[in-house]
C-alpha cells in the first residue's frame, strides 16, 4: 500500500495517523537524567567547576557502558545547560 492509494480508499483519515516521534533510545528517562545532574548543579551552586569528561565518566559508570561524548552534549543540552570554556589570559 502507498500514501496515495490509502489515501484514495479512505481519504484523509488514512494519512492523519499518530507519527512515531518521541525518544526511543535513551539509557535513561528524562526524569532519571534530572537526577544525575543534580548532583553536578548543587557542585556547580557551591561555586565547583565540573567538565564534560566528570559527567561522562559519572554517566558510564551509572548506566554500566561507555559512550561516546556527544551523548553527554545531547544530555546537557536536553536540559538547558549552558556551556563555559576558561580563557586563559597572557598576563
Amino acid at each position: 500500500m502507498t500514501v496515495i492509494s490509502d489515501y484514495n480508499r479512505k481519504g484523509v483519515a488514512a494519512i492523519e495517523t499518530p507519527g512515531k516521534g518521541g525518544r526511543r533510545r535513551g539509557y535513561l528517562s528524562l526524569t532519571e537524567e534530572k537526577k544525575f545532574l543534580t548532583e553536578f548543579m548543587d557542585s556547580a551552586q557551591k561555586g565547583l567547576i565540573t567538565t564534560v569528561t566528570k559527567i561522562k565518566r559519572a554517566y558510564e559508570a551509572k548506566i554500566g557502558q561507555k559512550v561516546d561524548q556527544t551523548t553527554i552534549y545531547r544530555l546537557l543540552g536536553r536540559h538547558k545547560w549552558r556551556f563555559r570554556y576558561a580563557s586563559l589570559s597572557s598576563s
